[in-house]
């Protein structure tokens, strides 16, 4: 085994005899350059070499037993405070994933069936609806409804008995009034066609603006929100007198519904304000 207490041995080597030699020629350098500014003298030379080596050790002496020294100080203190805050945050972490394992657990299955039987209690305290009683109350708010519509589409009736009658039969004039109220229901609907009558004289005669005046008096009325646009206008009027209108096509008619609106034998009649359902002309 190695005498570990001699004066020569590994550690003492490596801690003065390699910076010892290193200084002692860092020394010389310094000793010979000085002292060649001085002519080469051997006192100066031997002054600057003893004096540069000795603050050399000095020196070399302080970093390694006080610099050193604090510098593994201050690496043992923060070991210890890095050491001491994952101890800390280490109960935290425990009660962070503790809260996320019960997050994720199932709840127990008797809560969902004490859910449903307060359901089922809060379903069975509402009184249930009997058919019968639904029924009459459907049919209630379509009573009133039609209570609402009626003077409405009658008003809509009159007026076409009193423009149509003279250029149709009474019978048709029943079929055409049967069309307009079934349109006045639905703005989809399609109706059947009806025929006028034979008038000899061609003045007397309905013209394509007549049609036209007399199906957007009723349009406007029913109201465009309402589905009644004048493509629909124009498309119900096309079927509703198909022969009379056979030649002009849906999109013309549609564009020129209020065209010459004072020429014919139906003028265009205009609501006086908003709501106003009553016909003028």
């Amino acid at each position: 085994m190695k005498n570990q207490n001699t004066i020569i041995n590994t550690e003492n080597c490596l801690f003065y005899g390699l910076p010892g030699i290193v200084m002692l020629a860092f020394s010389l350098m310094v000793s010979t350059r000085i002292s060649a500014d001085f002519g080469g003298d051997a006192f100066v030379k031997t002054i600057s070499f003893f004096g540069c080596n000795g603050l050399l050790w000095l020196l070399y002496l302080a970093v390694c037993q006080y610099l050193l020294a604090d510098l593994v100080e201050l690496g043992t203190l923060m070991t210890k405070r890095r050491s001491r805050q994952t101890k800390i945050n280490e109960p935290v972490v425990s009660e962070i994933l503790a809260i996320e394992n019960k997050t994720d657990t199932l709840l127990p299955e008797t809560e969902p069936e004490l859910e449903t039987a307060t359901i089922a209690a809060a379903t069975e305290s509402v009184p249930v609806i009997t058919n019968e009683e639904y029924q009459t109350y459907c049919a209630d708010f379509e009573q009133k409804q039609q209570d609402i519509r009626q003077p409405f589409v009658k008003s809509i009736l009159d007026y076409v008995k009193r423009k149509m009658a003279p250029f149709t039969t009474e019978e048709n004039l029943i079929l055409l009034c049967g069309e307009i109220e079934a349109w006045c229901s639905n703005p989809l609907y399609t109706p059947q066609s009806i025929t006028l009558k034979q008038i000899s004289s061609p003045k007397d005669r309905l013209k394509t603006a007549d049609f036209k005046h007399f199906i957007w008096n009723i349009g406007v009325r029913l109201g465009f929100e309402n589905g009644y646009s004048v493509m629909v206008q124009a498309g119900f009027i096309k079927s509703l007198f198909h022969k009379e209108l056979l030649a002009v096509e849906t999109e013309s008619l549609a564009r020129s519904l209020t065209c010459d609106p004072n020429k014919g034998h139906i003028k265009i009649d205009r609501p006086k304000q908003i709501g106003d359902n009553s016909f003028h002309v």
